[in-house]
């Protein structure tokens, strides 16, 4: 993957986690509670970022493995739908931490080899 998805695969997913964090955190707050609990709040706003978010990165992983895939493949997946609905959720579910690490270092990588005038210099 090119530094361009990259960057925007981690900054659509860590938007859509703020954007829901947001509003899970208010959710959390309103209700049957009454009363403005802050932590149960947080884990309410950190289980709907989480939610929200690895449905995402699943949805954007999933598409850009069938994409490159062959078209008696693309044909078997969406005949098998339900299982690959569920395969790309776990998918989404149990690499989302590791991969959104993975990118973050791999987007600092490429920044700090950009900055570096050795590799950056021409040779003739």
């Amino acid at each position: 993957m090119n530094i361009k998805k990259r960057i925007v695969y981690l900054s659509v997913t860590m938007s859509i986690f703020v954007i829901a964090f947001i509003i899970y955190g208010f959710v959390g707050t309103m209700g049957t509670y009454r009363t403005f609990d802050t932590i149960k709040s947080f884990f309410f706003g950190l289980l709907g970022g989480l939610g929200f978010s690895t449905f995402a990165s699943s949805i954007i992983m999933f598409y850009r493995y069938i994409i490159i895939q062959s078209l008696c493949f693309r044909i078997i997946a969406f005949v098998l739908l339900p299982i690959s609905i569920v395969l790309a959720w776990f998918l989404g579910i149990f690499i989302y931490i590791p991969y959104q690490v993975y990118n973050i270092i791999q987007i600092h990588k490429y920044i700090k080899d950009r900055k570096n005038p050795i590799i950056n210099e021409k040779r003739y």
